[in-house]
């Protein structure tokens, strides 16, 4: 038992592929891709599920498109944003996806928020956010960033991030996701 469990330890780290992608300056060496690119491949091979997890969005017309073209090919999409009337109303960025997306995508798209009254608040009334920068495709696939989704994250900010492929991260970001919702967290 025990060499087998190696050998399959083994054999989903060899499989794992971590990927840097950015935004921002880049030096002539630069080796990483655009992380906005990148993105857009991943929803462009979802077959299954696409699970965004973001503070805000408000992107350009190029991921709506690849959203709607999931969407359009059987992918459930479900979206984490942070809202508005949740934080601590010092934002008004937190509602761009109301905006953003058009409103067949609104009405294809299952939205989630972290309720305001299920946050902790500091000693000084500063309310916890919801701030992860997450997308997971099919269970199989991630980005993790410090960008959200929003033309200025993409095009104009200096951001890190990494695609994981293979191996269990995405598998285990998907399902804290879905145990989140599931329990009412």
């Amino acid at each position: 038992w025990l060499p087998t469990a190696v050998e399959s330890s083994e054999q989903a780290t060899a499989e794992r592929q971590v990927e840097l992608v950015g935004t921002g300056p880049s030096p002539s060496d630069g080796d990483f891709r655009s992380s906005a690119y990148r993105l857009l491949d991943l929803i462009e091979g979802a077959r299954h599920t696409i699970w965004i997890a973001t503070y805000t969005l408000g992107s350009p017309s190029d991921l709506q498109l690849a959203l709607r073209a999931a969407l359009d090919r059987g992918v459930r999409i479900r979206l984490l944003c942070d809202r508005a009337e949740d934080g601590d109303g010092n934002s008004n960025i937190l509602d761009g996806w109301k905006t953003w997306l058009a409103e067949d995508l609104q009405h294809r798209i299952e939205f989630y928020s972290w309720p305001r009254e299920l946050r902790s608040v500091n000693e000084n009334g500063g309310i916890a956010k919801m701030h992860v920068k997450a997308v997971v495709i099919d269970r199989t696939k991630a980005i993790v960033t410090s960008a959200n989704l929003t033309e200025e994250a993409h095009a104009r900010n200096m951001e890190f991030g990494v695609v994981l492929t293979g191996g269990t991260t995405a598998r285990q970001i998907h399902d804290r996701l879905e145990s989140m919702i599931a329990e009412e967290i």
